[in-house]
């Protein structure tokens, strides 16, 4: 089977391995898997529209597509709006269906954060964004994920260890938060 995996840093990321954390989670999971990670760090939705013709929907069509997109929409010091958020989302949707089935598009929630180490991102402002992200998934038919609900499921103590990653900045996870994110993308494959 293959899949692209695309968005920002949660899913570019390598937490100190030679390839995406989230690639190597999946392949140690599930056998003869191909992968195309076309995620770039930093980006936010409306960067992400408009490399969509020219890096995500270029490469070879793929069984599935994976994208989680928001943490840097919401930042406070570079925030797109939900509004422009939900646009953005629609507009992304509207190009990718031209390629994939609308089953075969899956949206992650985006996950929570540790307030106390990031000063431009809060919970409260991932679950408004969430519930934007959600909406517009129902509204045309793709999947969102429940990687936030998830997430938020472990006790305070073991989702602050969970949320701890090389850069420790309260945002970008480690290698317990790249298993349950395989985890819950190996469920739908």
């Amino acid at each position: 089977m293959k899949i692209q995996l695309t968005g920002d840093s949660l899913m570019a990321r390598n937490e100190g391995l030679t390839e995406s954390a989230i690639n190597e989670a999946l392949k140690n999971r599930i056998n003869d898997l191909e992968i195309v990670n076309t995620a770039v760090c930093g980006e936010n939705s409306g960067a992400l529209l408009e490399r969509i013709d020219s890096e995500i929907l270029a490469v070879e069509k793929a069984q599935k597509i994976f994208i989680i997109i928001g943490t840097n929409d919401l930042a406070t010091n570079k925030r797109v709006f939900a509004d422009q958020y939900a646009k953005n989302l629609q507009s992304i949707i509207m190009r990718l269906i031209e390629k994939y089935d609308r089953n075969n598009v899956f949206f992650l929630s985006i996950p929570p954060i540790d307030e106390d180490k990031q000063r431009y991102r809060s919970n409260l402002l991932i679950n408004e964004y969430n519930r934007v992200l959600k909406e517009v998934c129902l509204r045309n038919n793709c999947h969102y994920l429940l990687f936030n609900e998830r997430l938020n499921q472990f006790e305070p103590k073991e989702l602050l260890d969970i949320l701890e990653g090389s850069m420790d900045d309260g945002l970008h996870f480690g290698l317990k938060g790249y298993q349950i994110m395989a985890d819950l993308i190996s469920e739908e494959l």
